[in-house]
């Protein structure tokens, strides 16, 4: 989202709205509803989406826009603002409804086939506003780019990437690419990413930020052969700036640590090596060794106990006086036992650190043909994952990664209505989405499906995004093609209609 720096940076660069000086018959000025809808917009953006842009809600939540200064936001991202907002509410309201898309047979909790739903396809009078400023957008920002001292500024490439997440909020298979396509060209003409972190990181480093998970995740959804070579070998240069610039996922919606998230970019880059002559060098097996170790040797506990350091600390989320009372009231995190959140905590860090670990052993030893595994694991792993043998076969170390996986969802998803605000279990869509992939199409894993489907489609409601249904929608296409030996990642992913983004 835009922050209140993103904001003050943009200001220098694009007009700002100002009121009409003259009044209507309505007794209106002029423009006076398109600056209350912005308003109503942004209040609503602070009170229900900026919450669950981090792991836990504080005073000190970056992504909360001060609207005193609401005038200082450029059109172009005012309108992203109004889409992103309206977008939100449009899904979470229709996810109430009985029309909603179901996933989960009733009678005997197997999935069945998810039709795709786009937002034209629902009947809300807001959706045509959506798209009337989502339009706007694309004018704006084509215009532009026609100007020479516009078209790579620090306000267009906010607006290029808040118009990404809003394309993934409507949709996993939209058109996202563009949009990333478009922000790294503004990136690489700027000097590349480094240099912009490390200069504007206090006042573009959320847009940067979000630029650099989707260039990272991105890439686990597309197949190795189809990586792009220079894009996947720049992802390196993000590791010695994680601790700058993502800071284990405090403030993001994708909270994992910097040691899980430097293992999916040496994941992702040892994929692209795997399709070369090294796939079956030395070389590589010891860095998919030094992958694997890595993930194995998280801290998921020291982790929790980091990230809540503040949050125990801190006074509570401020919020806008004129909304508050509009919004729901689950259990305040006051009265929240500490232990509990704590747990919570516990249990969403072994969720990415089980996803991680999938993901490693899926692409990296059993894709690759590798029965075994050099690696030690921790004594604490080693009893989490209920693995006892000196020698590391990946099969079992692969079943035992899924089963740990899916009791930490389970153990998340057990206190989704008991936890109000604090709840984590809105942050598991990718570790839901791996899980998804890793799951066996078998009878035997249908009660674990059925669990996967319905986390996904609450996560509709939780998030305001339609993206979590397309997750259903391509995990039952990977479900259904595992009988033609659709078993390995790259042929799951290489399935019509299954490749999109699947994790905020």
């Amino acid at each position: 989202m835009v922050s209140h720096a993103d904001a003050r940076v943009a200001r220098g660069h694009l007009p700002a709205r100002r009121p009409g000086g003259t009044i209507t018959p309505e007794l209106a000025p002029a423009g006076y509803h398109d600056e209350a809808l912005a308003l109503s917009m942004l209040e609503y953006m602070n009170d229900f989406i900026v919450p669950d842009l981090v792991l836990l809600d504080t005073g000190a939540n970056p992504h909360r826009f001060d609207l005193k200064y609401w005038r200082l936001l450029p059109d172009v991202l005012t309108d992203m603002i109004i889409s992103c907002a309206l977008t939100h509410q449009v899904i979470r309201s229709q996810a109430r409804q009985d029309s909603f898309p179901l996933t989960v047979h009733d009678a005997g909790s197997h999935p069945i086939a998810v039709v795709r739903h786009r937002m034209i396809s629902f009947p809300d009078p807001s959706v045509k506003t959506i798209y009337k400023h989502q339009q706007r957008t694309l004018k704006e920002l084509s215009e532009s780019l026609d100007e020479k001292e516009l078209r790579f500024s620090d306000a267009i490439l906010a607006a290029v990437v808040t118009l990404m997440r809003v394309e993934i909020q409507q949709s996993a298979f939209g058109a996202w690419p563009t949009h990333l396509h478009a922000a790294r060209t503004i990136i690489t003409e700027r000097g590349g990413f480094k240099p912009l972190i490390m200069d504007q990181g206090s006042m573009m480093g959320d847009t940067l930020t979000t630029f650099m998970l989707m260039d990272i995740l991105s890439a686990i959804c597309i197949p190795s052969h189809l990586l792009d070579e220079q894009n996947t070998l720049s992802q390196l240069e993000y590791i010695p700036l994680l601790e700058i610039d993502f800071q284990d996922g405090k403030y993001y919606d994708f909270p994992c640590s910097n040691q899980l998230l430097e293992s999916i970019i040496r994941t992702n880059h040892a994929r692209l090596l795997s399709q070369g002559p090294m796939n079956d060098a030395p070389d590589l097996d010891m860095t998919c060794a030094q992958i694997l170790g890595r993930v194995a040797l998280f801290d998921a506990p020291l982790w929790a106990s980091a990230q809540l350091e503040e949050f125990f600390s801190s006074r509570p989320p401020t919020s806008h006086p004129g909304t508050a009372a509009k919004r729901e009231k689950p259990p305040p995190a006051a009265v929240i036992n500490r232990g509990v959140i704590h747990a919570m905590c516990v249990h969403l860090a072994k969720a990415f650190q089980y996803a991680s670990m999938l993901y490693c052993i899926r692409t990296l030893y059993m894709d690759r043909g590798k029965a075994t595994a050099a690696e030690l694991l921790t004594s604490q792993l080693a009893a989490d994952l209920s693995y006892r043998e000196r020698t590391i076969h990946v099969q079992p170390l692969h079943q035992s990664a899924l089963n740990a996986l899916l009791k930490a969802l389970h153990r998340l998803w057990d206190v989704e209505m008991s936890c109000g605000t604090t709840w984590m279990g809105r942050l598991t869509f990718w570790p839901l989405w791996v899980g998804g992939m890793e799951l066996d199409a078998g009878e035997d894993a249908a009660h674990e499906r059925a669990f996967i489907c319905t986390c996904l489609q609450k996560l509709c409601y939780h998030l305001g995004s339609l993206s979590p249904l397309d997750a259903v929608s391509a995990l039952h296409a990977v479900w259904d093609a595992q009988g033609d030996g659709s078993n390995t990642w790259d042929a799951k992913l290489d399935i019509p209609g299954v490749r999109g983004v699947f994790f905020f």
